[in-house]
C-alpha cells in the first residue's frame, strides 16, 4: 500500500526482493503476507516471470479491483450516516446501568493477614 501511495497507482509490479528490501521482511512472511491479502479480498496477484507480481489494490467493498484507469484517482462516495439511537433499534432505546459480576471486595487487615499479608493499617 506504501508503494501505491508513492507511485499514486492502483497497479504494481514488483519484485519480491525489492518489497522485502523495502519492507524489512523474509521473502517468505512477504508470500505469507501476499496470500492472507489475496484471500481477504483486498489485492489481487498475477506472478509474471523471475519473482515479478503484479498487485492490483482491490475495492474492499466488492473485493473486485477498482474500476478504471489505475492510475486515476477512484471516486469514494461516502456512506450517509447513522445515529446512534436507529442503529440500536426499539428494544435497546433505554439506557440501562451495566451491573458488574464481580461482587464489592471487602479488604480488611484481618482479611489480608489470613493471606500472610501483613500490612500497618493506621499506625
Amino acid at each position: 500500500m506504501h508503494e501505491s501511495e508513492r507511485c499514486s497507482t492502483r497497479q504494481l509490479t514488483r519484485r519480491d526482493a525489492a518489497l522485502c528490501q523495502l519492507s524489512g521482511l523474509s521473502s517468505r512472511t512477504l508470500c505469507n503476507a501476499r496470500k492472507k491479502l489475496q484471500e481477504l479480498k483486498l489485492i489481487v496477484c498475477t506472478r509474471g516471470q523471475g519473482n515479478v507480481y503484479r498487485y492490483d489494490v482491490c475495492n474492499p467493498e466488492t473485493g473486485k479491483p477498482w474500476p478504471g484507469d489505475p492510475k486515476q484517482r477512484a471516486l469514494y462516495q461516502k456512506k450517509e450516516k447513522q445515529s446512534y439511537a436507529s442503529s440500536e433499534g426499539p428494544e435497546r432505546s433505554t439506557a440501562q446501568p451495566i451491573q458488574s459480576a464481580k461482587p464489592e471486595s471487602r479488604c480488611t487487615p484481618d482479611s489480608l493477614e489470613k493471606h500472610g499479608i501483613h500490612l500497618p493499617w493506621g499506625t
